[in-house]
């Protein structure tokens, strides 16, 4: 039982990706209670930090106040530029890309610069200590629809995998909505 539930939470946080047409459950559950802030340290004349091992997905990259701004497009080029220290911005502005597992940040800063991240942060596994989230209770729906989903998939039925995919899009559309209507752009 403990690897259904690992596959459920691996289903809820992470999503089913792209082999789910419905955008809230591709994406993986997203609310206000998983959000947390972290003091990063980007290391001088590198210009780029890993993200936290729980990081989900980051919301915001903040220093004094300012929020740095995202290079329209947001390239793979931009990314090795960034990386390689040839793109700057032509102004003092501080800009950023991202990969999934680090931020880089342009123009390159001299010294060590201590930013704040707001990131999506993955819950504690249930199996590793044996206690839920704490906003379990609140979204318990979309857990036990999850653990269903899972035990359909170990289980190998078809049918019943259909079935709970479709309630599992359901439940995450629902939480989706009333966390987007009470945070705003945030959720």
């Amino acid at each position: 039982m403990p690897d259904v539930i690992k596959f459920a939470e691996a289903a809820l946080y992470l999503g089913l990706g792209p082999q789910s047409e419905d955008q809230d459950i591709s994406r993986g559950l997203r609310v206000p209670e998983m959000l947390s802030n972290s003091t990063i340290t980007i290391t001088g004349g590198t210009g780029s930090l890993a993200l936290p091992a729980d990081c989900l997905e980051w919301v915001k990259v903040m220093r004094d106040d300012s929020s740095l701004k995202l290079p329209y497009p947001a390239s793979i080029k931009r990314v090795q530029e960034i990386r390689s220290g040839s793109w700057t911005s032509g102004t003092t502005e501080r800009w950023y890309a991202a990969t999934p597992q680090e931020l880089l940040i342009a123009p390159i800063p001299t010294d060590d610069e201590d930013w704040i991240l707001s990131y999506y942060q993955q819950p504690v596994a249930m199996t590793s200590n044996g206690t839920e989230p704490a906003f379990f209770d609140k979204y318990y729906s979309v857990y036990l629809t999850a653990g269903k989903w899972a035990l359909a998939k170990f289980l190998g039925d078809a049918a019943m995998l259909a079935d709970e995919e479709r309630e599992l899009a359901r439940q995450m559309a629902i939480v989706t909505r009333k966390t987007r209507q009470r945070w705003g752009a945030v959720a």
